[in-house]
């Protein structure tokens, strides 16, 4: 009996436990969408990972590649499938273990875990072939590493360390592009906690600059990956312009409206919702009759209109952030009907999906299994705890709600529609908030460093 016990207390006995239930949970929502959720963003990666050529930097093109080299492994998009949920279920296991050995409220890391396990946009995104997966889990462990340093002294951080955060940075980067921003909050974060010396934060941001600067020029030139013509006519100057003429049409001129018609019919223009995507018109537009003659006009009207229309800009923001947080835009339905809807998958997965459109619908559990999606109450509750972290001196839990919630407030000022998956890596780290909170630090007499109480 005492073996028994002796064997079920070990921690890596705790850790594959926890790690096999996560993973097989997971599996099971890969058995539904085998051989996984393709949306077009992944069809069209896809299909450029299968060419082995023409990579465009619509998006990241550094996945792209991921998957190219994947398929010499197993020629199905089950294979980035597999990876996804392997790397989601490492984590959530260890970052469960850790916080058990420094003495976190077990019952509150039990619910954090189970919250994850069973959070249906965890399970569904990680059958999506796409970025975003990947980039909430290095944005997680990023968050995990922060927590994990405030538990070392300065002397025990090495230069190898460091570096190798410093390209953890990159990926991060180079996963999405608006995660370019923690190359610098990173390294400003290990500064202002006095984490590690100034040599340390030196030479994280430095690997970081350097590593991504290889990926966009040097890497991007030997992969010959293209601009695409879309890039050109960024999708929130689109936004803007079209928030503006919803506003006020008639400070456009003639020569404003055939420029803007040239893209897409005035109608088009008029109807325009803010909390939608609206570029989503022109992704797989034809975009030869852009020339350097259209970009400079077409620069010279926006800059006009944005510098004069600051009321506009503002509204066209905060409609966007109302409707990331609302459960109106992101709740039950919405995520699988509308955002998964698009996937193309056998039939089997067809009728899981409408299995599940049925339970958020139709039956009484409708509020419940929309809780379990997403509700405001996610984003307070980081906040809350945010305040707590910050007047209870638990800087350790200060940096890992911040490094979470930077994922969402860097977007805000260029996201350009209501996608849940812009909020996902917030989402993705908020389960384990409550039981941070129950670890007690004291400040080492030694180092700038922490210890455990």
């Amino acid at each position: 009996m005492n073996k028994l016990k002796n064997f079920f207390s070990n921690w890596y006995v705790i850790g594959f436990i926890l790690f096999a239930f996560c993973l097989v949970i997971q599996l099971l929502w890969l058995a539904a969408f085998f051989p996984g959720a393709m949306t077009p963003d992944s069809i069209s990666l896809w299909k450029q990972s299968v060419l082995g050529s023409g990579y465009f930097n619509l998006q990241p093109y550094l996945y792209t590649i991921y998957l190219f080299y994947l398929r010499h492994i197993w020629d199905s998009p089950a294979i980035a499938a597999i990876i996804q949920v392997i790397v989601s279920a490492s984590l959530v296991s260890g970052f469960s273990v850790f916080l058990l050995r420094k003495k976190a409220n077990k019952w509150l890391v039990a619910a954090g875990y189970l919250g994850f396990v069973f959070s249906i946009p965890i399970m569904i995104t990680n059958t999506i072939i796409h970025r975003d997966a990947g980039y909430a889990a290095l944005v997680l462990l990023l968050s995990v590493i922060f927590v994990a340093l405030f538990f070392q002294k300065q002397e025990e951080v090495s230069t190898t360390k460091m570096v190798l955060l410093g390209l953890l940075l990159v990926l991060i980067a180079s996963m999405r592009y608006d995660g370019a921003f923690y190359l610098i909050f990173a390294p400003f974060l290990l500064y202002a906690f006095k984490l590690v010396n100034k040599k340390a934060v030196f030479t994280v941001l430095l690997t970081g600059l350097i590593g991504y600067f290889v990926v966009q020029v040097p890497l991007s030139n030997l992969f010959q990956i293209k601009e695409d013509r879309y890039m050109q006519v960024y999708d929130l100057e689109t936004e803007f312009i079209a928030q503006i003429y919803h506003d006020n049409p008639n400070s456009f001129s003639a020569s404003d409206l055939a420029l803007m018609t040239k893209l897409t019919p005035l109608s088009r223009w008029r109807n325009f919702d803010p909390t939608e995507d609206f570029d989503y018109w022109a992704k797989y537009k034809n975009f030869n009759f852009i020339s350097k003659d259209f970009r400079k006009e077409w620069n010279q009207m926006f800059f006009s209109k944005f510098w004069t229309n600051p009321a506009s800009i503002v509204r066209d923001r905060f409609s966007m952030v109302m409707a990331l947080v609302s459960v109106e835009k992101i709740n039950g339905p919405t995520i699988v009907a509308n955002d998964i809807g698009l996937m193309q998958r056998p039939l089997t997965s067809w009728q899981f999906r409408g299995q599940l459109n049925r339970l958020f619908h139709d039956t009484r559990l409708g509020k419940f299994t929309d809780l379990l999606v997403w509700s405001p109450l996610f984003l307070i509750i980081q906040f809350a705890f945010l305040v707590l972290a910050i007047v209870k001196k638990k800087k350790y839990l200060t940096a890992y709600i911040l490094i979470g919630l930077a994922s969402f407030i860097v977007i805000i000022p260029i996201v350009t529609s209501s996608q849940f998956r812009y909020i996902y890596p917030l989402y993705y780290s908020s389960f384990f908030v409550p039981a941070l909170y129950t670890i007690k630090l004291t400040k080492s007499k030694k180092t700038t460093g922490f210890y455990q109480k």
